[in-house]
């Protein structure tokens, strides 16, 4: 992502993030859809992902992941903006 930031691409940044660490994994854990290993891997991936988001510039917009409904809207209204501007 950082490589992009570098070009002309006119390109939108949006991160979606989930409440907190704990809760992200509730989630993973809680689907039961991987194995030990898979969610070890995502949930370090996410933790490096989550700490880069705090890097200021590097998103347009962050959407925090904590009610699905709410969350959804924001990204509808944020890429029909875009659109439509």
């Amino acid at each position: 992502m950082k490589n992009i930031h570098g070009t002309d691409l006119e390109a939108l940044f949006i991160y979606v993030s989930p409440p907190n660490y704990e809760i992200l994994e509730q989630r993973l854990r809680g689907r039961q859809t991987e194995n030990e290993a898979a969610i070890e891997k995502r949930l370090n991936e996410a933790k490096e992902s989550m700490e880069f988001s705090k890097e200021p510039g590097m998103y347009h917009h962050i959407i925090l992941n904590d009610e699905l409904e709410v969350a959804y809207k924001e990204l509808k209204n944020i890429l029909l903006k875009v659109i439509f501007t």
